[in-house]
């Protein structure tokens, strides 16, 4: 009863109080934000590399109407102070390297069973949207989408496409002064709200229906950071932390990529009756490492 108290008391704080206050605070600079938006798109409604203009996705058989009852998993370990290494030499992040290795995985899967891509293949990518320096709990994410450039054979090159365009999602969903921070949102919204939407979301599968209109992305992949320390279990020591990025019921295919102190993971959770050889994807894995790795040697010969 206690713990029943308290939540009333909070949804009604929430409704009553935290609700009113937000929208006297924030209703001008939302409605002059949607102006400016829209004097925007009107002004550039004729250039085709308008921020405005939706990327086109082209659907795959990872493309699907529903998750299955099975799963099918796979993964690769690389050891952390290389991945840093040949992040730092191609100047870029940690994470771009796993988007690269990613968009490697999904070509040599595509190839190997025969699936004929001639076209960019986009990733679903959680971006984190918490200030510098915050130590409030929670989740405070957006979703972007970027293209993983497959069509670009060589990977340096590619890499470098990946990481600019990374880096201007990022920016997007952080931008240097939001109208709305997200911690403000979600201080509005109770959680029994949202347990309600994603509730009627599966009962009448409103993202298969919408799955089999468009394509969101052909792939989710996620950077999730792992501790800087050993982790222990049972009295052991965890030598490897295999990501199970959560799948979304229209994507047939979830990265992860983790590190545990001095590894990192590139894991793949699949949709087993779509994907029933996910080994594929550490073909790709290989590869691409291979080439990155050979890169930073030719690079350093023809330097000397």
């Amino acid at each position: 009863y206690r713990l029943l108290s308290d939540a009333v008391a909070e949804s009604t704080r929430r409704f009553f109080i935290s609700t009113p206050q937000f929208l006297l605070k924030k209703t001008a600079p939302v409605i002059r934000a949607m102006a400016s938006s829209v004097r925007e798109a009107i002004a550039t409604r004729g250039e085709p590399d308008s921020r405005f203009t939706m990327p086109e996705v082209n659907p795959t058989s990872l493309n699907i109407e529903g998750f299955s009852d099975r799963r099918s998993l796979s993964w690769k370990t690389l050891p952390l102070a290389e991945v840093k290494t040949v992040a730092h030499h191609y100047g870029c992040k940690v994470n771009d390297v796993g988007l690269l290795l990613f968009s490697f995985a999904l070509e040599n899967y595509f190839e190997s069973i025969g699936e004929p891509i001639d076209f960019d293949l986009w990733c679903a990518m959680p971006l984190s949207t918490r200030k510098s320096g915050s130590a409030q709990g929670g989740n405070q994410v957006a979703v972007g989408r970027l293209s993983l450039h497959n069509t670009i054979a060589n990977a340096a090159e590619r890499l470098e496409a990946i990481r600019a365009d990374a880096q201007a999602v990022k920016a997007a969903a952080r931008p240097e002064k939001p109208v709305v921070e997200m911690d403000e949102l979600a201080d509005l919204v109770h959680p029994l709200t949202i347990d309600a939407l994603m509730y009627v979301t599966g009962k009448l599968n409103l993202l298969g229906q919408a799955g089999s209109r468009f394509s969101f992305a052909n792939a989710i992949m996620s950077n999730v950071p792992g501790p800087p320390v050993p982790v222990y279990v049972a009295n052991g020591v965890m030598v490897e932390s295999i990501p199970k990025i959560p799948a979304l019921d229209i994507i047939a295919v979830s990265g992860g990529f983790t590190s545990l102190e001095n590894v990192i993971t590139l894991g793949f959770h699949c949709d087993g009756a779509t994907v029933r050889e996910p080994d594929y994807f550490i073909e790709g894995v290989d590869a691409a490492w291979d080439e990155l790795r050979g890169g930073m040697k030719v690079r350093k010969k023809g330097a000397a």
